[in-house]
Order: C-alpha cells, then structure tokens, then sequence
C-alpha cells in the first residue's frame, strides 16, 4: 500500500432532480433550443429525462459536456463531482428509442444529430445517463439548431469529393455511421502520403480516424486502409 495524507467525507446524496422515464411521478426537464442547462446524475444509475421540441425540417445538434466540455468551456481543472463520460439517448413521443450517443463529442462527451423529417412538430425526449452506471455527477445539456446538409461528402465513390494534391482539407463525419470518400489524381511511379488526424493531434474532434485507400474502376478495390499508424491514433498511409 501507498503511504501519505487523504481526506474522506461521508455525506447525504442531493435529491434526484428530474424523471428518469415517462412513468416517474418526478418532474420532466425541459429543454429550450440555445439554452445551456446544468443538472447532474446524483446516484449510480440514475436517468435524467428531458423533453424538447423538434421544428419540421430542422437539423439539431444535442450535446451532454461532462469532464472534457465543462473543463473547456469554462477554462478550469475539472474537479471531482463532473460527469466523467455521459451518454445520451433521444426517444419519441411513445418512447421509442431513436438513437443512442456515447461519445462524438469532445473527450468522452456525448453528441447526436436529429432531423424532424415530418410536417409538423415533434414533442422528444432526451435521456442523459453515464457510459459506467457507476458514475455520477454534474453535467450540462443543450440542443441548437444545426446548419448540416443531409450529406456533405459522398460516401461511395461515385459521389466522391475531388481534392487537389498538398491541400488541407476540413470536414466532418456528421453521424454515426457516415463516411466520406474523396477523390485525387496521382501520378504513376511517384510516391504518395496519406493523412487523416482527429482529435489526438488536435486538427479535429474525431477521436480514432479510419482511412481506406480505393482502387480500380469505381474504386471498387481495398489498396490499403489504417487505423492507428499516425500520431495519437490518427490514420496514415
């Protein structure tokens, strides 16, 4: 064992602070759409439910910051009572699931995107819990409008964005699941370098790119493909 000075603490856990389904006899949070909300997980396991409201043909994006977004924004050391790694699951009006976000966001942090694709309004429901149900602790939760296209990049090769050799091109894999697939002309005999960098490097939040080289006609081909060979988990080929 270790040796050296330590503190400990034995204290009443704060009242649970919102619903954790539709048949909790507690309060429903509401969320308003460019309203940051803080609220926290007070016991191992526990759910905090909130309902917001979906526009037709609107694009939003939901964040849950725990340790890495709060320690961001507010420019801090993040202490202890923060939510390590939340997660979040957005369900609808009967309560069925939609889609379910662990990470996406900065660190651990939980992002999802929505489009309402109906004419009328939509009455949803945002459920925050922790990855480990052991966790808890403080977090904060917002919803804003996002200007995100259905599809930015293609992701088969005959929807390819063409890029120019030695240009630094941003983008963006806006859900899960998205790839995007670019296309450039290469010379034959000369030797070539691939990047793709995320998060470890700082040049975006994606935490572990994967790149895939194609070939042939259509690039129906796997040449090659990387997961980890660049720095901090960033692909290189």
């Amino acid at each position: 064992y270790d040796i050296g000075s330590y503190e400990v603490l034995v204290e009443t856990a704060p009242a649970d602070d919102y619903a954790a389904t539709l048949a909790s006899t507690l309060q429903t949070g509401t969320l308003v759409a460019g309203e940051l909300l803080t609220a926290g997980l007070q016991a191992p396991g526990d759910l905090d439910l909130f309902a917001f409201t979906a526009e037709p043909g609107v694009v939003y994006r939901f964040d849950v910051m725990g340790y890495a977004g709060i320690a961001s924004s507010n420019a801090t050391v993040p202490v202890e009572d923060i939510l390590a790694d939340p997660m979040m699951r957005i369900f609808g009006e009967r309560g069925e699931l939609i889609l379910r976000a662990d990470d996406g966001g900065l660190g651990g942090d939980a992002r999802a995107y929505y489009k309402n694709e109906t004419t009328q309004d939509e009455t949803l429901y945002l459920q925050v819990s922790s990855s480990n149900p052991n966790q808890l602790g403080t977090y904060k939760v917002e919803y804003n409008p996002h200007s995100l296209v259905d599809n930015d990049i293609g992701d088969i090769p005959a929807d390819a964005k063409n890029i120019n050799l030695g240009d630094i091109l941003k983008s963006e894999l806006l859900t899960r699941g998205d790839a995007d697939v670019f296309a450039v002309d290469l010379i034959q005999g000369e030797r070539y370098v691939f990047h793709l960098r995320g998060a470890g490097t700082g040049e975006g939040t994606l935490v572990d790119p994967y790149l895939e080289l194609l070939s042939g006609d259509n690039g129906v081909l796997t040449a090659d493909k990387d997961d980890n060979s660049g720095w901090y988990e960033n692909s290189r080929i």
